[in-house]
């Protein structure tokens, strides 16, 4: 572990030379205010062993070796957020509750160094772990500030990039991939220009997927979390498919045995079209339904839709990967979920091998940012999307392009009832030019 002291004139720029020496990673062990300016004592590279050792040694060292602090406050609470206030009010505000909050028992014992006779003299598991998540609550809060910093300092270079960036994160963006965008793109006199070319990057992000399904057929299952609409999206599959081959060449399997009227519901699409629909409840039964239906072109298998925190989860997911078949899988996202659940949804189902993803409810989402997230961390494609409950025409083909549009649409909607996707421009494009994404941008 490294040790240093900054001095400035102004905790900001001590807080400034910290971050140029150490960047982010860097923890402030204390502060204090000298004759002209202030001194900082910031630290780096903590390992579990070097925490424990300053944790048994802050425990033991004597009072005439600890370092000026206040009464309430631990020795390596920083005061970035006195240092940097956005507003005088805001700093008061905040020095008032952290001196108000009495100190709890693990603070108390760091703050007396002379403990009383027969207690413990080395640093407590408990201790050890509040000292832990403290430094990462500490370096969290840092990483936020310089964070802040880095927002205002643009905005004061330069008005046009804050005004794009705050349009950007208006999307539903990640701030870092705001960030990131603003820098890539060059500076326009035209704020509508900026505005394109940073919608044109952010669609260059994402991946683009090969539309066979609705051509060539194959097995895929449709497998998500509870209510994203998997039947319905497998009902739009079938039916464009039959409406392009027939439906002689079709199959349908449904492992969902938990919803009440979950294979009532597939069964009864299943007359209309006159398709065959099979109810697999494990393994086993998949695997030979497949067989049954090797004759087919597209067999499409819906899934029973689970909590991606439920147990029974990855018993589904096994039963579907041990089938013995080459199954493609397609994770089905709502665009109106909650932009965390939309990354857990990910995480968790990412476990096994997916073809891509399917996006649906566009048409009662406010924003796209969380999918357009998520599909950016795990680079996933998404073959459709689907804007309504409608069979089959509310299911259009994906595009990286679509989806920013859908996006950029999402965002100028002012309460109005204009589609957000105009089937005329719903086109599969593999190799998308710059051009034709800005002919599409201005559609």
């Amino acid at each position: 572990m490294k040790i240093k002291r900054f001095t400035a004139e102004s905790m900001r720029e001590a807080i400034r030379k910290v971050r140029d020496t150490w960047g982010p990673d860097a923890v402030i062990l204390s502060n204090k205010k000298l004759g002209n300016g202030v001194e900082i004592t910031a630290a780096i590279d903590f390992e579990e062993e070097e925490v424990e050792k300053l944790a048994a040694e802050m425990a033991q060292a004597p009072a005439a070796t600890e370092a000026p602090v206040q009464p309430t406050r631990p020795a390596t609470t920083p005061l970035v957020n006195q240092a940097m206030p956005t507003r005088p009010e805001a700093a008061t505000q905040r020095q008032a509750a952290t001196y108000a909050s009495p100190p709890s028992s693990q603070t108390s014992s760091l703050l007396n160094p002379h403990p009383a006779p027969g207690s413990p003299t080395t640093a407590s598991p408990d201790l050890l772990s509040d000292l832990r998540q403290e430094i990462s609550d500490l370096r969290g809060l840092i990483e936020g500030e310089l964070t802040q910093m880095a927002w205002r300092e643009i905005g004061q270079r330069n008005p046009r990039k804050a005004a794009l960036m705050h349009k950007l994160n208006n999307l539903g963006l990640k701030r870092e991939l705001c960030t990131k965008l603003v820098s890539q793109n060059a500076i326009h006199e035209d704020d509508d220009a900026a505005w394109k070319q940073a919608l044109i990057e952010l669609s260059s992000m994402l991946v683009e997927g090969d539309h066979q399904l609705l051509e060539t057929g194959g097995t895929y299952a449709i497998i998500g979390s509870t209510g994203v609409g998997k039947t319905t999206t497998v009902a739009k599959l079938a039916a464009q498919y039959a409406l392009r081959h027939g439906t002689d060449k079709i199959g349908l399997i449904t492992t969902d045995c938990f919803r009440i009227g979950g294979v009532d519901q597939l069964s009864t699409f299943g007359k209309l079209f006159d398709i065959p629909v099979f109810l697999a409840t494990d393994r086993l039964e998949l695997s030979d339904i497949l067989d049954q239906l090797s004759d087919k072109d597209l067999i499409l298998i819906d899934t029973a839709g689970m909590s991606q925190r439920d147990m029974e989860l990855s018993k589904q997911l096994a039963t579907l990967t041990g089938a013995g078949h080459d199954i493609q899988f397609y994770l089905t996202l709502s665009a109106t979920a909650q932009q965390a659940i939309t990354s857990e949804i990910m995480r968790v189902f990412s476990d096994i091998k997916l073809a891509g993803t399917v996006v649906t409810k566009v048409d009662e989402a406010a924003s796209l940012g969380g999918v357009l997230n998520a599909l950016i961390t795990y680079q996933l494609p998404t073959f459709f999307i689907s804007n309504g409950q409608k069979v089959p025409e509310d299911l259009h083909l994906g595009s990286a392009i679509e989806l920013v549009k859908i996006a950029r649409d999402l965002l100028q909607r002012t309460g109005s009832h204009q589609p957000i996707i105009d089937p005329e421009t719903t086109r599969p494009s593999k190799h998308s030019t710059s051009t034709h994404e800005e002919k599409r941008l201005h559609g």
